[in-house]
């Protein structure tokens, strides 16, 4: 959702105030349904280093489910244009045990997100948010909730489909084709080092002590404008 000027000046504000490292990985995630036209190379210009788009699913019946609206077929396409705009690490998002999902469509979704040429896969067993329409389909009873003993048995079949297509498992819910291709950011959170959180919602973690910031944003702009810790 940011221009390119407004993400070129972001990661310029990160630059003038931290001492980075000269291998820094930089991760921007998107919906594969709101790229722009010279996007991703603008990204890549600017130094980012790694995308990720969000799949979810390769079935449409789950992605209507799921309230989303790109089509399975853009997110793959997103991955081969990342590739051709420069970027070495490319990521699928993919969710499994939304309800009505058969083991088909996982098992579709896993075999077209292998075919792509994404070295890095996250997948994550839904869960039902408070406040989502997901949630109130799911207390009013129009869905089932989902089933923990089907979400293991989805992750068992990531697992030995994943592995077997030259993929390993590094953390809870990430796979890589190569030790290269792992996330440092999950890396960092599953090995409880430091992070600074920055933007509504934002979470923070520094010598022992966990904060966030408000959720909303015109809270949280309002204190950030006036120069108060928005948390």
């Amino acid at each position: 959702m940011l221009t390119d000027d407004q993400f070129e000046r972001l990661l310029r504000a990160v630059r003038d105030r931290f001492e980075l490292r000269p291998d820094l990985e930089v991760t921007v995630e998107s919906n594969p349904d709101g790229l722009r036209p010279g996007q991703l190379a603008a990204w890549h210009a600017f130094g980012a280093t790694r995308v990720s788009f969000g799949l979810q699913s390769t079935s449409r019946r789950v992605l209507r489910t799921l309230d989303r609206t790109h089509d399975p077929e853009r997110a793959l396409s997103a991955v081969g244009e990342a590739r051709s705009a420069g970027f070495e690490h490319v990521s699928l998002d993919l969710i499994h045990g939304t309800p009505g999902e058969t083991p088909g469509d996982w098992t579709a979704t896993l075999d077209a997100a292998i075919a792509s040429s994404a070295d890095h896969l996250s997948a994550y067993a839904l869960g039902i948010e408070d406040g989502t329409k997901l949630a109130a389909r799911v207390r009013g009873g129009a869905l089932a909730r989902p089933d923990p003993d089907e979400a293991a048995e989805r992750y068992l079949v990531a697992e030995q489909r994943l592995s077997s297509a030259g993929f390993e498992w590094y953390e809870l819910s990430n796979w890589a084709r190569s030790p290269a291709g792992r996330s440092r950011h999950n890396l960092l959170y599953w090995r409880d080092h430091h992070w600074w959180g920055i933007g509504p919602g934002a979470h923070s973690h520094l010598a022992g002590v966990r904060w966030w910031n408000h959720d909303g944003l015109d809270r949280w702009a309002a204190d950030a404008t006036c120069g108060t810790v928005p948390s």
